[in-house]
Formats: C-alpha cells, structure tokens, sequence
C-alpha cells in the first residue's frame, strides 16, 4: 500500500505517492510540506525543465542529463538512441 505525502504549491496543497510527487509534481514547482527553505532552494535549483528550452538550447546539455530528465519524467526511448533523436523526443517531434 501507497504510502500518501503531502505538497504544496502556493496555496494548493494535494496528497500524493512519494513516486507521483519524484515524477510529476516535483517538475511543476510542488515541494513537499515541511521541507526547509534551504532544502527547497537546493532542490529546485538542480532542476531543469528541459521542455522549456529550445532546439539551441538542448544541444548544450549532456546526452546522459537528457537521458536522466527523460527518465524522471517517465517517457521511454531507446537506450542506444542518438542525442538529436533524444532533443526530439523533449521537443515532441519523435
């Protein structure tokens, strides 16, 4: 059974799996209730929403941090895939 956490963002405060808050919520800002100020700066500022860069952008970042990023966020690609066609599946272009 599925142990609940709960997390804010601003005034919204929801009850999720700690999975669902690593996956989805930690990526839209959400931080876990209780966690310090200087925890939370730490945390979001090692997080970098890729979807929000451009092609340009993309091709500057390590092909093992997209991989990373791909992997937090749950989409699957091929393991063996080349960076450009990694770029695309951020730019939703795959």
């Amino acid at each position: 059974m599925s142990q609940f956490i709960k997390v804010k963002k601003g005034d919204r405060e929801i009850r999720v799996t700690e999975k669902a808050f690593r996956v989805v919520y930690s990526a839209f800002g959400y931080h876990k209730i209780g966690e310090s100020e200087a925890e939370l700066t730490t945390s979001q500022s090692n997080q970098v929403d890729l979807f929000d860069l451009s092609r340009e952008e993309l091709e500057k970042v390590k092909k093992d941090e997209i991989k990373a990023f791909l992997d937090n966020e749950g989409i699957q690609y091929n393991d063996s895939a080349l960076k450009p066609e990694l770029i695309n599946i951020v730019l939703g272009e795959d």
